[in-house]
């Protein structure tokens, strides 16, 4: 590897456009605050600090006159384990010496004070003097040896000590060695959340060193002890150091070790700060709009001529939005669907607008029809391979009419609630948000709903439209008809109103025997990180690289980059998208869908692949855990769509809807790692009742049925037991569709026991109710969400009366059965 030696002005516009793309990273070391005052005394060097350890050495009477005068050639690291050896010199006379030299130090009117003035995302510090949190807004100090949320970047300005802090050593007594002990070292391997942000940062950031010198063995001691490998370095991505006068041939050798690529010389170490400082103040006069790229996209129209082009869109699903051309992209068979128009009507109404769908219904579509339709004001578009800090969401929530289209994917949940929050004030901007959500999301649907119950959001701020997965000819338009006007020019078989968009896909494969470009690009699965990764672009579409570093897959993500590209691609990652809790520079996105999809559906459909597959699950939930650390609510919450049903049931496409056999693989494998997790037990009930549907084997039915309701049951009552412990009014959206899943099963147990158990008459009764009247079930939409079971239900309401006699029931149930019968009579079902 070479590196550059270099002057200021070289780089300087390079560090500029670092610090606009919020893309360098500092780590501080000695040269920062060494000779700062403090009240008795003043932060000191490398080397007068082996000063200052070899003169208390010398003062135990513990070493021979021979060894004390070996001393001197005795590497820092070895007098740190002679000094901070209890036997040798006592704990208390260490604290004396870090409170008289490192603590409660503040950096004044000192000139190296500027570096603490730029806006940084947080600091990395070597050093564990105070000097830093006393003298800035990095205030809070965090710990390797101290779990955080890594939300905590986000909202304050932080300091990272990665060897301690001189707070902690005078508090604590069992704290009272910092350069021998392995400790902290140690202490950030374990700290899952530190560890991967600074392997990623070294791996995928622009890091700078500055105050730190290979030449003062206290910094050296410090870099060496990070668990970092400092030349898998990005090739995008540089390791800065700055430094005074031109290093020598034995320097250079040195840096190369540590990873650095660029060697900034200076003339005094006073033009460091005063040059970052400038260089910092001018990145911000020239900085452009982070959400100009997601606006005024040009639109290229795939003419029908380019027939292989538009197969691409058609067979794979490739993505309408192209990042690195930065263009929209028009298929010609793209049609404008009916939703469209009331949507465009609705505009001068300045709502939230809210599209649900199946995952495969052609949301992404009318998402890009919107974008081409309206021309009278800035319209912001979103795919679902991106998504906005806090602080771009709120530059957005400012603006004035506007309107913003939101793929599945592109918001965080607590960003959701968000602009259902503020639903009001982007009414009153003369501002249109709309967001695509899945049917299947039932958890975010529910969030709308408390928010409506809470009285947090009006339903007047509120307009919902459903995508069918199927085209039609009504409401005023002949989507049919258009679709097959534009079909036989692209030797595409005619659509048929009984298809679904899936369904027209798989049959166009079947008759004309498709090959394309990607027919041969199969997925090579050698072990179950591989197919973990694969796995998990099925379901998010995009993995920043903070993230491939958390679930270990730092190798297979450029294996899978090399063997699948232009599929799965490597792209840069927008200043909008960074927060400081996850500045990655580089992102990886899945381009094709159904792709993937089909092809994890190929791969699943061969019963030895079954716990194959299940492996690779069980290594995401352990990364999941890892990285949780015991937080319950945080693991839940990384959980909840990686162990969906449905999600499971999408990704591992199956044109014979053979994979339910699969996913009970995978839950059985997962149970011992998430038995605890309400949400993962009714997922898991989920299945087997669709099992149950699945299987014509009554033995079969009686089992699937029964372990389906006793995983329902541990659910419901963990989830009840969490709502009084907490009083979290939330839990009572996983309460409600737990209850409609337990309905869903007594229903089906009455049936199946001829509707001769009482008790399971009552409960059914009961559940149905409750699952009915709750404000969280959505009434709207039950017949569709789950078509075989709501016809549980509607079965159970419609047999009962014909094969029980109601009035020897229990008059709560007779009454219960009344109520029941004028919400499905009356049509509020």
């Amino acid at each position: 590897m070479s590196i550059a030696i270099v002057k200021p002005e070289e780089i300087k516009n390079e560090i500029m456009s670092f610090f606009k793309n919020k893309s360098i990273i500092p780590i501080v070391g000695a040269g920062l605050t060494c000779g700062i005052k403090s009240k008795n005394g003043q932060v000191p060097s490398g080397q007068l600090y082996k000063e200052h350890m070899i003169e208390a050495l010398v003062e135990s009477n513990k070493f021979t006159d021979e060894e004390k005068e070996e001393f001197q050639l005795e590497s820092f690291s070895n007098i740190c384990d002679y000094y901070e050896d209890d036997t040798i010199v006592l704990g208390e006379k260490r604290v004396d010496f870090w409170k008289k030299n490192f603590y409660r130090i503040n950096m004044g009117q000192d000139y190296r004070k500027q570096f603490l003035d730029i806006d940084w995302p947080y600091i990395y510090s070597l050093n564990i003097d105070d000097a830093i949190e006393n003298s800035s807004v990095y205030s809070k100090v965090i710990l390797p040896n101290r779990e955080f949320r890594s939300e905590l970047l986000n909202e304050e300005k932080c300091v990272i000590k990665l060897h301690g802090d001189v707070n902690e050593l005078v508090t604590y007594k069992v704290a009272d060695k910092v350069f021998s002990s392995k400790e902290y070292a140690l202490s950030i391997e374990r700290n899952a959340t530190i560890l991967g942000m600074l392997r990623n940062d070294f791996r995928n950031q622009n890091i700078l060193f500055i105050g730190c010198s290979l030449d003062d063995e206290m910094d050296l001691k410090s870099i060496d002890s990070l668990p970092v490998d400092y030349r898998n370095k990005d090739n995008l991505s540089k390791t800065i150091i700055f430094v005074k006068g031109q290093p020598g041939q034995k320097m250079i050798s040195k840096y190369k070790t540590y990873g650095i690529t660029d060697v900034v010389c200076f003339d005094e170490y006073t033009e460091m700060y005063s040059y970052l400082y400038e260089t910092w103040q001018e990145s911000l006069q020239v900085q452009d709009s982070e959400l100009d790229f997601y606006t005024g996209i040009p639109i290229k129209n795939i003419p029908a001529t380019e027939i292989n082009s538009n197969w691409e869109f058609f067979f794979w699903g490739k993505s309408l939005f192209d990042n690195k051309l930065r263009e929209m992209k028009s298929p010609y068979f793209f049609v404008r669907r009916n939703i469209s128009y009331v949507i465009c009507r609705n505009l001068s109404k300045n709502k939230v607008h809210l599209i649900y769908g199946a995952r495969l219904s052609g949301k992404t579509y009318c998402l890009a029809e919107l974008f081409q339709s309206i021309k009278d004001r800035p319209v912001y578009y979103f795919d679902g391979r991106s998504r906005l800090s806090q602080r771009a969401l709120s530059l957005l929530m400012e603006k004035a009419n506007i309107v913003v289209l939101f793929d599945v994917g592109a918001l965080s949940k607590e960003q959701f609630e968000i602009v259902l929050q503020d639903a009001k004030s982007i009414n009153m901007n003369g501002n249109n948000f709309i967001v695509c959500l899945n049917n299947n999301d039932s958890d975010t649907l529910g969030v709308v709903k408390w928010k409506l119950r809470q009285g947090f959001i009006d339903d007047n701020d509120i307009i919902s439209y459903e995508v069918h997965n199927k085209f039609d000819n009504n409401q005023g338009t002949n989507e049919i008809d258009e679709i097959n006007s534009k079909y036989p020019k692209l030797h595409l078989p005619p659509y048929k109103k009984e298809r679904t968009l899936v369904d027209q896909i798989m049959y166009a494969e079947d008759v004309l025997n498709v090959k394309s470009r990607y027919s041969n690009n199969h997925i090579v699965i050698s072990n179950e990180k591989q197919l973990a990764l694969l796995i998990l672009l099925a379901i998010k579409e995009k993995m920043y690289s903070l993230e491939v570093e958390k679930y270990g897959l730092d190798v297979e993500i450029i294996e899978a980059i090399k063997r699948y590209n232009p599929l799965i691609e490597r792209i840069e990652v927008r200043v909008a998208e960074k927060e400081n809790s996850d500045l990655s520079n580089v992102k990886y996105v899945l381009n094709s869908k159904y792709w993937l999809r089909r092809e994890l559906g190929e791969f699943a459909r061969e019963i030895s692949n079954e716990e194959f597959v299940a492996k690779a699950y069980y290594y995401i939930i352990e990364c999941v855990k890892r990285y949780s650390k015991g937080d319950e609510n945080r693991q839940r919450e990384t959980c909840r769509d990686l162990v969906r049903f449905d999600v499971m049931n999408d990704i591992f496409l199956d044109r014979y809807k053979g994979n339910i056999g699969l996913i009970v693989c995978i839950y059985t494998k997962l149970h011992t790692l998430l038995a605890e997790d309400f949400n993962f037990l009714h997922q898991n009930a989920k299945c087997y009742l669709n099992y149950f549907y699945y299987t014509k084997n009554i033995n079969d039915k009686r089992k699937y049925l029964a372990e389906a309701n006793k995983l329902a049951i541990v659910s419901h009552e963990m989830v009840e037991k969490k709502l009084n412990e907490t009083y979290n009014e939330k839990l009572s959206i996983s309460l409600a569709h737990v209850k409609f899943t337990n309905a869903i099963i007594y229903s089906e147990l009455c049936r199946q026991n001829e509707y001769k158990n009482i008790e399971y008459i009552e409960k059914a009764i009961e559940l149905i109710l409750e699952a009915w009247e709750s404000p969280y079930n959505d009434k709207e939409r039950k017949r569709d969400v789950k078509e075989r079971s709501s016809r549980g239900i509607t079965r159970f309401i419609n047999e009962l009366t014909e094969k029980v006699d109601i009035q020897l029931l229990p008059k709560i149930s007779r009454d219960q059965y009344e109520e029941i019968l004028g919400i499905y009579i009356n049509g509020r079902l």
